[in-house]
């Protein structure tokens, strides 16, 4: 039951830190073993074709999903959702650059 949750935050943990990507990871120069010392282990890999770009990069996710709060109207709940996804992608294996999005108001790492 959630009614205790109202101005608690529920989430899946603590998301990276996103400022490491732009002071301490190189483009071109930092390796996979620098990303994950840097961000952690990332929740999924796969890959990713983009038309603009010549082959294929591999791609990283990291992901978090928080509870802000909720309100009750009635018999009906509203949750305040709040989702970050960060994509690392790699280019023959070095860092080749990255894509934060958040679904929320807060800032990144929060």
């Amino acid at each position: 039951m959630l009614l205790g949750c109202a101005s608690t935050k529920v989430g899946t943990g603590v998301f990276v830190d996103t400022t490491v990507l732009e002071n301490r990871l190189i483009r071109g120069v930092s390796t996979k073993s620098d990303v994950q010392i840097a961000l952690g282990t990332p929740k999924g890999r796969g890959g990713a074709l983009l038309p603009a770009v010549p082959g294929a990069d591999e791609v990283w996710l990291y992901d978090d999903i928080q509870m802000m709060g909720f309100k009750k109207e009635g018999n009906v709940y509203q949750a305040n959702l709040r989702q970050q996804v960060l994509l690392v992608f790699f280019k023959e294996n070095r860092f080749d650059g990255f894509m934060w999005y958040s679904m929320g108001r807060e800032d990144p790492g929060q």
